[in-house]
């Protein structure tokens, strides 16, 4: 087996204060001990992060800490994670605070997702008589919060369509009413047919492509575990072949766990996954 060495870089973006007297908001930290764990769900967070993330200096871990709880508060601090230098993770810190009753290798441990911010945000009910297409819908909707739309299929139309609340929740309400899957990831939103994909990349996952172990039937598919790969995403189509008998095949990801860690021996750099056989319909 060939050893790698992992990384995994933070920035933080302060929305009050600066990390230093020169009044920078923007800290960058590398090549450090740190455990993260980023699951792709769907539904309205998008994106998740669970972090614990060592080496930052008390001073600097107050400014990021605050309080504890950020979500709907004064302050959301937003963060981006990179794994080996390959974005992951962008959204805002929603629930943040240090542990020092592990000093001197205390901890600053983050609750994160990717639309934190976004729902905070107050907008106007969006409404349009007639026919609309829905992909227009969700894409002027988004251009008011800066997200950009990726759309992989979606033809449907809504008729007289009304959505309020925040605009992360007007787009979620679109894609429900239209039946249509939805994933928040970096920055972006992905729609795409129930049924569909989200592209057409199809990762094969098996004993010589990272399967660890073997892939276990459930309900609805298979559950399998594997070797890290940002190319395993919610949405995705994979190719596992396994000699577990009738487990080979294409299946469709649901859900996506990474757990990924640096500077401790033998910490996990992996991802755990639940992925449906054929179309599995639900609801947002």
């Amino acid at each position: 087996m060939t050893y790698k060495k992992r990384t995994l870089k933070f920035q933080f973006t302060l929305k009050d204060g600066a990390f230093d007297g020169s009044g920078n908001d923007i800290l960058t930290i590398d090549n450090i001990k740190a455990e993260i764990e980023i699951g792709a769900y769907g539904g309205i967070s998008g994106t998740t992060l669970e972090a614990r993330v060592f080496g930052l200096s008390i001073e600097n871990m107050a400014l990021l800490s605050y309080k504890g709880i950020q979500l709907n508060g004064a302050k959301q601090n937003m963060m981006k994670v990179w794994a080996d230098d390959r974005p992951v993770f962008f959204g805002s810190i929603t629930n943040c605070f240090a542990d020092l009753n592990q000093m001197p290798d205390a901890p600053l441990i983050i609750s994160a997702f990717s639309t934190g911010f976004d729902q905070s945000i107050t907008a106007p009910p969006f409404s349009k008589e007639g026919i609309a297409s829905v992909a227009e819908i969700i894409t002027t909707i988004a251009a008011s919060i800066g997200y950009t739309v990726v759309n992989n299929g979606v033809l449907a139309r809504l008729e007289n369509p009304y959505f309020e609340g925040n605009p992360i929740s007007q787009i979620q309400q679109c894609a429900h009413a239209a039946g249509i899957e939805i994933d928040f990831r970096l920055g972006a939103i992905y729609i795409w047919p129930q049924g569909g994909s989200i592209d057409d990349t199809i990762p094969l996952i098996s004993p010589e492509h990272g399967l660890i172990g073997y892939p276990v039937f459930s309900n609805y598919g298979i559950n399998f575990q594997c070797q890290y790969s940002d190319l395993i995403l919610r949405g995705r189509k994979v190719q596992i072949e396994t000699s577990l008998p009738n487990g080979s095949g294409v299946y469709t990801v649901q859900s996506a766990i990474h757990h990924l860690s640096t500077w401790t021996e033998g910490a996990p750099w992996a991802t755990i996954v639940w992925a449906s056989i054929g179309q599995l319909t639900v609801r947002q």
